[in-house]
Parts: C-alpha cells; structure tokens; sequence
C-alpha cells in the first residue's frame, strides 16, 4: 500500500502488536508511550526493533501527549479514531466471539483498545 513506516500513540498493548508486526515485514515502526505504563511493555517493543518513545502522561489536549506526537509523524496508525478499526472489529472479532458459542449477558465498552 506504499506504507514506509508505522506510528502509533499506545499504553503499551497495541505497540507490542505493530512492532511484532513491522519486525516481520521489515518496517520502521516509532512507538509513543506514557510512563505511567508497565516498564515491560516498553522493553518488548523495543526488544522487536522499535523505536519507543516515553512520555509523561499529559491530557490528550496537550500537543505532547503520547498520540498527539505520533500524530505528527508519518504512518500514523490512529488506533482510536480510526475507522477501520472499527470496522476490523465489526467484522471478524465480533462474529468470532459468536461463532465460538459465546452467548452475551451484557456488553461493557471502555475506551482504548
């Protein structure tokens, strides 16, 4: 798709997956991470090739808030407004959860991934 790199703003979860990933393909990735966050999850993106960035937490309001500095780079992913991500979500983990015999009680929804 003429992708040459990867950024993302992330607590930690969704950066471990996009470095494991653009290690395989063999991609630039630039991870950006508050450092309220396990120190574990950091060393596992770095430890697949990524850059990761550690930031204070700030209010996302603030320009240096851990996604607005991904934001600013190119391959920025956008993993909370991305409507894709919905879409992924609505499409194939959704009906998984279905097919696998799972029957809801109730449907709790958070932010974040």
């Amino acid at each position: 798709s003429g992708c040459t790199s990867v950024a993302e703003g992330t607590s930690g979860s969704t950066g471990v997956a996009l470095a494991t990933l653009c290690e395989a393909i063999d991609l630039p990735c630039q991870i950006f991470m508050p450092s309220d966050q396990s120190s574990a999850k950091s060393l596992a993106i770095r430890e697949r090739g990524a850059l990761c960035t550690v930031v204070p937490p700030s209010s996302i309001s603030n320009p240096n808030n851990y996604v607005n500095l991904a934001r600013r780079l190119p391959g920025f992913c956008d993993q909370f407004d991305n409507l894709d991500n919905y879409a992924a979500h609505f499409t194939t983990t959704g009906p998984e959860i279905l097919q696998a015999g799972v029957v809801p009680d109730a449907f709790v929804m958070s932010a974040g991934t």
